[in-house]
């Protein structure tokens, strides 16, 4: 597996932190880049809520109000695909504190570096 990724630093758990990622604008961003990047529309920050309350889960432990927090707090997450770019598919995944691309096959070395340059302004 071969990875590119931007994080930034103590993000989760860092109350010192300030800064994130706006997913969306990355989203936006790539797009400009790739116009046949494909977004995956369901928000993955509320995956393990809407998993807990489909099973009707009974929030005695809590878990619905710690899962919707934690949506909220890393929210919006999606996930992306760019199809057979340069005979590289690359999946990805963008939230407020990451932004990560992977691929089974090595980067073309044009695409790396377009993405490199693209995650500095």
């Amino acid at each position: 597996m071969f990875i590119i990724s931007a994080e930034i630093e103590g993000g989760f758990n860092d109350p010192e932190v300030v800064c994130a990622f706006d997913p969306n604008k990355v989203i936006v961003r790539l797009r400009g880049m790739f116009p046949d990047l494909e977004v995956d529309p369901r928000d993955y920050a509320w995956r393990d809520f809407d998993l807990f309350a489909q099973h009707g889960l009974v929030d005695e432990s809590g878990a619905l109000g710690m899962a919707a927090r934690d949506a909220r707090r890393r929210g919006p997450v999606w996930l992306f695909r760019l199809p057979g770019t340069v005979k590289v598919t690359v999946r990805g995944q963008a939230e407020r504190h990451f932004v990560i691309f992977s691929s089974e096959t090595p980067f073309p070395e044009p695409l790396r570096r377009g993405w490199l340059s693209s995650s500095k302004g």
